[in-house]
């Protein structure tokens, strides 16, 4: 087994795993082989483990006096005993060196948050988001030529980290690269819809082309992502002057000059104490969700909750930790527990219409189908076009027997927006609740049309086509 692979099950279920794949006994010359190679290994993670805990050395790689000051407020020092514990707990494992130097670099501990990430790669060399972090720091450090290394090899390791084809925009656009930047930034908005900075920098590369309504188009799906983008403001403001369009362009000047007033005033604030109080509790949250991870990667379920719930609590505006925690307790069945962060999740963020579809979800499994109702109703105020949310709501009332006629109409809407197998197979059901069999026959005809493997479809297309 390689090295690569050995570790891979380190990670599914700990070290003892690797222990219980050891060889069978040997004999003789063979014997004193294998101990001889068992030994090297300990000593290389004993090597590489040292620069982190050297007898009489402050643990962070620092002097005393510097740990000291890292330390000077309670919630960063727990931040740090929880980066420090999660490799005493798997001191081989490249993921907790990851998480720790995650940490510490949200610490501004940059050289050992470095140092743990290269160690990192001396256990795993292949651990894409190691790279990530290295080449986010040598972004930063103003070194491309290293970005685009390090980032080139995250993405060949962890296709999955659409983040590295970011920076890799970035450099390309600090180069005047900008057609090879647009292509990097489209591939990257493909992958991550979702990424109010990845539409803003493909904006910005079309807008250095003077393709400016493709720069408007990109900014305004930036503002409709993060309406406070002061950014996209700006680049409208931009992008309109050079169209000659002056009132359109003094509009969103004056409102990218009021966003920025608001952000220069908080980072006043923040400049006051660098101890904030606020910002304490978000980076005790951050290392909480890194670490909990760790000990989630590993099964240790209990000390995974310990952890998520710490940062929820600390930090009531954080979102990560609440995620990671319901989605714990949805995986263990514990879907009352489940419900707790959700529902605080959904208060959270009142505008996004997941949140209350995720709830109504649980609400469901739970057989309380009236708050199962009222999430997807205020779903349906904030969200009046989205086809899940009518799905959602005529499966409910075909669920409770109540008011057909309306359910029939949902889903009607439902396959209407997203003309999907799914949606087609519930408004088959509604249209035979409500008697309409040739309708209920049209509508499985076309669900089996769109997914002709799927048995449940073609039962139901051949129960409706019988006569009552």
């Amino acid at each position: 087994m390689s090295k690569r692979k050995r570790r891979e099950g380190e990670k599914r279920a700990g070290p003892g795993r690797a222990l219980a794949q050891a060889p069978a006994p040997v004999r003789g010359r063979q014997r004193r082989l294998w101990i001889l190679l068992g030994a090297a290994a300990v000593a290389a993670t004993v090597l590489a483990l040292t620069r982190f805990f050297p007898r009489g050395q402050p643990r962070l790689g620092l002097s005393r006096a510097e740990e000291e000051a890292a330390r000077s407020h309670p919630l960063r020092a727990e931040a740090l005993d929880l980066a420090e514990q999660v490799i005493r707990d798997y001191p081989s494992d490249a993921n907790a060196l990851l998480a720790r130097g995650m940490v510490l670099y949200r610490h501004n501990l940059f050289a050992p948050a470095v140092e743990s990430w290269q160690v990192c790669l001396e256990l795993d060399s292949q651990l894409g988001a190691a790279y990530w972090c290295l080449g986010r720091h040598a972004f930063e450090e103003g070194d491309y030529e290293k970005t685009l290394e390090l980032m080139r090899q995250a993405l060949e390791y962890d296709p999955g980290t659409p983040e590295a084809l970011l920076f890799i925009g970035k450099v390309q656009m600090h180069r005047g690269e900008m057609e090879e930047a647009i292509g990097t930034f489209r591939k990257y908005v493909q992958q991550s819809p979702g990424s109010s900075e990845g539409h803003f920098r493909l904006g910005q590369a079309y807008f250095h082309l003077n393709r400016t309504q493709e720069a408007i188009d990109c900014y305004r799906a930036t503002l409709d992502i993060d309406p406070k983008s002061r950014n996209a403001y700006y680049g409208l403001s931009e992008a309109y002057r050079r169209l000659g369009q002056d009132e359109q362009a003094r509009q969103h000047q004056q409102k990218y000059l009021s966003i920025a007033a608001g952000v220069e005033q908080s980072a006043r604030e923040m400049r006051v104490g660098r101890d904030d109080e606020a910002a304490m509790r978000q980076s005790l949250a951050y290392a909480c969700a890194v670490v909990g991870k760790v000990y989630a990667g590993y099964r240790d379920l209990p000390k995974a909750e310990e952890v998520f719930r710490r940062g929820a609590e600390v930090c009531a505006p954080d979102k990560e930790c609440r995620e990671l925690l319901a989605a714990l307790y949805e995986r263990q069945g514990k879907l009352e527990a489940a419900l707790v962060p959700l529902l605080q999740l959904a208060e959270l963020e009142p505008g996004n219409v997941d949140r209350r579809l995720k709830c109504a979800m649980i609400f469901g499994r739970l057989n309380r189908l009236d708050e199962a109702e009222k999430s997807l109703r205020q779903a349906l105020e904030i969200a009046p076009g989205r086809p899940e949310v009518y799905a959602g709501l005529a499966q409910l009332f075909l669920q409770m027997g109540r008011d057909l006629p309306q359910a029939r109409a949902w889903a009607e809407k439902a396959a209407q927006l997203q003309p999907t197998a799914v949606n087609y197979c519930v408004l088959g059901l509604a249209c035979d609740r409500t008697g309409d069999r040739a309708a209920a026959v049209a509508a499985m005809g076309r669900a089996v049309g769109l997914d002709p493997d799927n048995l449940q479809y073609r039962r139901l297309l051949q129960q409706f086509s019988q006569p009552r």
